[in-house]
């Protein structure tokens, strides 16, 4: 029978962390993530190496080797190195699982504690000025997106909040629109859950001109979802789909292309 010891193998320990600890506080959509960073690279990685013999040594030299040699796609296909995001959200998996192993007393100290982490990379965030906002707006019109790319421009949300809105989150008299939920795609379909963190619910108050176009709106929408699905009606958007529209209609404007988060710095510069 399987027992904990301070001697199984880590690989063994954290494949039991995460089956009997992790996966039962987190997310669907969050799990996917933690199942790569645990069985495509910290089993292969470090599984071998007996829990109580784990050294700092051990898990630096893996995480410079995690990002010098890239993604791996199978087991002996490598990608493209990785960014530090993924060195550092490989790090923090192996940290908390370690962190569990001191709590049951199978280690004294976290020898992943200490490890230089590579740095963050700086990324410029390129917003839309308002003339490119407007030849935006236009293009999004012809492209059927017009009301969505408003709403995104007057409010900042995130992707997945405006994939989940349904009518009945708008007041169209007072203009309140309630934030409490989320879209996410779990295997392949669209789940609605809620927000990650408490701070992510809030009732924001809509401009006049948002609020006009989206009572006409409402009026050539035969579903209770604010942006349903081109497909069913009755189920909200992917939250991938504007993703894909977005460089097209930037394109299409004239416009210097952006993430998807442009429109929400874009947003908050603007206000």
């Amino acid at each position: 029978p399987f027992r904990l010891k301070p001697d199984m193998r880590f690989g063994d320990w954290i494949d039991y962390w995460y089956e009997n600890h992790a996966k039962l506080t987190i997310r669907p959509t969050t799990q996917k993530g933690y199942e790569e960073w645990i069985y495509v690279h910290a089993i292969p990685g470090l599984g071998h190496i007996k829990l109580n013999k784990l050294t700092q040594a051990d898990c630096q030299k893996f995480l410079n080797e995690m990002k010098a040699n890239g993604r791996k796609i199978h087991r002996d296909t490598k990608g493209a190195e990785l960014a530090e995001r993924s060195v550092r959200s490989c790090y923090h998996v192996i940290r908390m699982a370690l962190e569990r192993a001191i709590k049951d007393g199978l280690i004294k100290k976290n020898p992943i504690l200490g490890v230089k982490l590579p740095p963050p990379e700086p990324k410029e965030m390129k917003v839309l000025s308002k003339e490119e906002i407007q030849r935006f707006l236009i293009q999004a019109k012809v492209e059927g997106m017009y009301e969505l790319f408003l709403l995104e421009f007057a409010t900042g949300l995130r992707l997945r909040e405006l994939a989940a809105l349904q009518w009945d989150d708008l007041n169209l008299t007072t203009g309140e629109l309630r934030i409490d939920k989320q879209a996410s795609i779990v295997g392949s379909e669209v789940v609605i859950c809620e927000p990650k963190t408490k701070a992510a619910v809030c009732t924001m108050i809509l401009p006049p001109s948002v609020r006009r176009v989206l009572a006409e709106y409402k009026t050539k929408v035969d579903s209770r979802w604010m942006f349903p699905s081109p497909k069913k009606e009755d189920l909200p958007m992917r939250p991938s789909s504007p993703h894909k529209r977005l460089h097209r209609i930037l394109d299409y404007a004239g416009c210097e292309r952006v993430r998807f988060h442009g429109p929400c710095h874009t947003f908050a510069t603007n206000a």
